[in-house]
């Protein structure tokens, strides 16, 4: 049982229909001792490692200092795709596919002893300078200690005080709650490419011996945005069962010092300068489309230069095969 009443390991509550999960959990509880099978198997704890299986330490009692763990277990994790979603097993990529996911762990602390001298960490300032590899194989923090004559005037970093103090660099991953303030995503814009796959449906349909026509409706609008304002549109009340939606922005603003609308090309990114992407003009903010008020992204996007020139490449290349996407 976990803290929240869920059965199953890894925070798990479907460990019953998981069973790739169930059966991998557990390997934290081997009993090595001499008299029983996994020791004649694996032998002593020094064994785990080179099989992937938990390294466990416990420290023996009265040894365990102020804040220092007591029990410790580092996992190799590794995760059958299949165990991820049911599609890998029943419609497998290719026959007889063996997909596997490994998860390392790494942790480390790093020991920083100043020399006394007022001033910025610099390889002048540190006495001595230790790291202390607690769990896993890689250190994940990396010290430039560049010895290379910088001015003054360039000198940055961590400001020291005029007695030696002793800094500590953790890199950890513990379920310790720890307040912050002004904490944002590393990246505003990220995406995930994957591969799809779909059936083909020729077969079926010379088979069924019931015919099904579909015909599409195309339904255009255009709307002025004003800049830096909010912007509501309603497509249609009665679209039945859309299936796409185009976005085509033109900038119509006349150009600076002219008297005649801009002639931009449609297909040009309104969102950055042609052909250089150093000074965008234009963007689109908080962008959400809502299909009977339901919205079909979790959060709001924003048109940035790269997803237009990608719905673009996606839009020339369908056109060249008779279609539109």
């Amino acid at each position: 049982m976990t803290a929240t009443n869920n059965v199953g390991e890894f925070g798990l509550a479907n460990t019953y229909s998981n069973r790739g999960a169930a059966e991998r959990s557990l390997f934290t509880a081997l009993d090595q001792q001499s008299s029983k099978l996994a020791f004649d198997v694996m032998g002593g704890s020094a064994n785990l490692q080179a099989v992937s299986k938990p390294q466990v330490y416990v420290a023996p009692a009265g040894a365990v200092a102020a804040a220092s763990p007591f029990y410790v277990a580092h996992y190799l994790a590794c995760i059958k795709v299949r165990d991820i979603s049911d599609y890998f097993k029943k419609c497998p990529m290719q026959k007889n596919t063996r997909d596997f996911i490994y998860l390392n762990y790494n942790s480390s602390s790093t020991t920083l002893v100043t020399t006394g001298t007022a001033g910025v960490v610099a390889p002048s300032t540190i006495a001595s300078l230790s790291n202390n590899m607690n769990f896993g194989n890689t250190c994940p923090v990396l010290c430039n200690l560049s010895s290379g004559v910088t001015a003054t005037a360039l000198a940055g970093g961590l400001a020291l005080p005029a007695s030696a103090v002793t800094l500590t660099i953790t890199a950890d991953v513990n379920g310790t709650p720890t307040g912050g303030t002004s904490i944002t995503p590393s990246q505003s814009f990220s995406r995930l490419l994957f591969p799809t796959y779909s059936p083909n449906s020729s077969a079926d349909h010379a088979l069924a011996q019931k015919k099904i026509f579909r015909y599409f409706e195309r339904i255009t609008n255009k709307f002025t945005v004003a800049p830096g304002a909010f912007f509501t549109w309603t497509v249609s009340n009665g679209v039945a069962n859309p299936k796409r939606l185009i976005m085509q922005p033109v900038i119509t603003n006349p150009t600076a010092g002219a008297t005649v609308s801009d002639t931009i090309n449609p297909f040009r990114s309104p969102f950055s300068t042609v052909p250089a992407t150093t000074s965008p003009f234009a963007t689109l903010k908080n962008l959400q489309i809502t299909v009977g008020n339901v919205p079909i992204w979790n959060n709001p996007v924003s048109i940035i230069y790269d997803l237009f020139v990608q719905e673009i490449f996606r839009y020339r290349c369908c056109m060249t095969q008779g279609r539109i996407v």
